[in-house]
């Protein structure tokens, strides 16, 4: 992982032994990292935080000692159509899951769980007081 290690190379790593997904981090631009891995698809899978950025692992367990929920983002985009060698298209979302309280923990079974979501293109969003699932292609900024 580089400069850019978090300290998750050991949950990276069970999620890898389960999906065989390899992720890196990167920096997304001002400073926001994001975990991305390619899919056997071509598709990319992005996770961050819920609200943004990759918190290093040893604080986010510290704030979880606290009660304090940073949760987890998933997102499965396509690549350009134009170009299939391209970094991800975030206009379009085939697949996500955003859970607003999930701990470090849970991240591997939420990757596999987003992974399943894709052949219908899910949307699961778990929020401290509900629950949500919608269906079809996302898309923003059109």
């Amino acid at each position: 992982m580089g400069s850019y290690n978090h300290g998750m190379d050991s949950i990276l790593d069970t999620i890898n032994d389960q999906t065989g997904l390899t992720f890196e981090i990167f920096n997304s631009g001002g400073h926001t990292m994001i975990l991305e891995a390619r899919l056997e698809t071509g598709d990319w899978m992005w996770i961050s935080d819920y609200d943004a950025d990759v918190t290093p692992l040893a604080q986010r367990r510290q704030l979880e000692a606290e009660g304090i929920r940073v949760g987890w983002l998933i997102a499965i985009y396509p690549t350009d159509p134009d170009d299939p060698t391209s970094a991800p298209h975030p206009t379009r979302i085939l697949a996500s899951f955003a859970h607003e309280t999930a701990t470090a923990e849970e991240l591997p079974q939420l990757v596999i769980h987003t992974l399943q979501s894709l052949p219908r293109h899910a949307h699961h969003r778990i929020q401290r007081d509900r629950a949500t699932v919608t269906y079809g292609i996302e898309s923003y900024g059109d």
